[in-house]
């Protein structure tokens, strides 16, 4: 097992009390470590603010490897 994938299942595990913002932010690392950048299209307004949200925190991470 990897450090990634060790401290992803540590986080499931524990499931400490994160932020709104703090837990946005582990998954759009999440989404880019296990995906790559981004390639799905922005959702639009009707979506819902938690999609475009997940969007905005994946998309942040483009280009990082």
């Amino acid at each position: 097992m990897s450090d990634f994938e060790a401290v992803a299942q540590k986080l499931k595990d524990e499931k400490p009390k994160l932020s709104n913002d703090q837990l946005l932010k582990l998954y759009g690392l999440y989404k880019q470590a296990l995906n790559g950048d981004n390639t799905v299209a922005k959702p639009g307004l009707m979506s819902g603010f938690e999609a475009r949200g997940k969007w905005d925190a994946y998309e942040a991470n483009k280009g990082m490897s």
